[in-house]
């Protein structure tokens, strides 16, 4: 299996590992981090942790999403660009997203 081959395979298996971890922490942010209050005399309670590692682990999976399509764009030829692209944008657009939706998301429950 050639070095280009398995970048293009982890660029897949990292665009779904990306998209369907902005999902969650979308729906951890509307449903279970409105149960997970601070106290009256904390500053951030778990709830606020566990989103900054939801987030913080979005940004590495996200940033290895992108750095597969640069990757395969400085390696492949002109058949791969479309692939370079797409895992580049889902990397890039998928973070930003979720940084952009995520104070705006409502209780659910």
């Amino acid at each position: 299996m050639s070095r280009l081959s398995r970048i293009k395979h982890l660029a897949g298996l990292l665009e779904k590992a990306t998209i369907l971890l902005a999902l969650g922490a979308l729906l951890y942010r509307a449903t279970v981090y409105w149960r997970l209050s601070a106290g009256p005399e904390q500053s951030a309670g778990p709830g606020e942790w566990i989103d900054l590692g939801l987030a913080l682990l979005l940004f590495l999976v996200s940033l290895a999403c992108a750095s597969t399509g640069v990757a395969i764009s400085m390696l492949g030829g002109k058949s791969d660009k479309p692939l370079a692209y797409r895992a580049f944008f889902i990397g890039v657009l998928s973070f930003l997203g979720y940084d952009l939706i995520h104070p705006y998301i409502p209780r659910l429950l």
